[in-house]
């Protein structure tokens, strides 16, 4: 039933599989909302935004080492997301409509979803995780020191 686009890694099987109806169908959602002014509408919007928008845009960061340009490259989709959302270009309000609707920023999402891999990965009984884990601890311990 269309294009399926599908994220895998190569360690597991996991993967996030998104369909082409699906995601014409949230977009134009959305663009209802947006036409017909519905206000009821922002609780939804934004809670998708963060439900199903944010894990597939924060994918597999856990793994890598991200540089800051790259962390703020991602913090600039949200805060643009945010300025068409409610139709400002006001960074103060964008600020506030984050903290009102409880959407942390992309490094501190970053941050969690690290340190719960982390301590997934530390309490593996893998071998091969097992012979790194004192690294894997290392981090752990230098992340929750900031």
């Amino acid at each position: 039933m269309g294009a399926t686009w599908r994220i895998e890694t190569r360690s597991d099987s996991a993967f996030c599989q998104i369909t082409l109806v699906q995601l014409l169908s949230l977009l134009s959602f959305v663009q209802c909302c947006i036409w017909y002014n519905w206000s009821d509408c922002y609780d939804v919007i934004i809670q998708l935004l963060k439900m199903k928008c944010l894990p597939v845009m924060l994918y597999g960061v856990e793994f890598c080492a991200l540089k800051k340009s790259q962390t703020e490259s991602s913090q600039f989709a949200v805060n643009s997301s945010f300025m068409k959302i409610f139709n400002t270009k006001s960074m103060n309000v964008v600020s506030e409509c984050l903290d009102m609707f409880n959407v942390l920023s992309v490094a501190d999402y970053i941050a969690k979803r690290k340190c719960k891999f982390l301590t997934r990965y530390i309490n593996s009984q893998n071998s091969l995780c097992n012979l790194l884990c004192r690294t894997a601890k290392k981090v752990l311990s230098d992340m929750t020191l900031r």
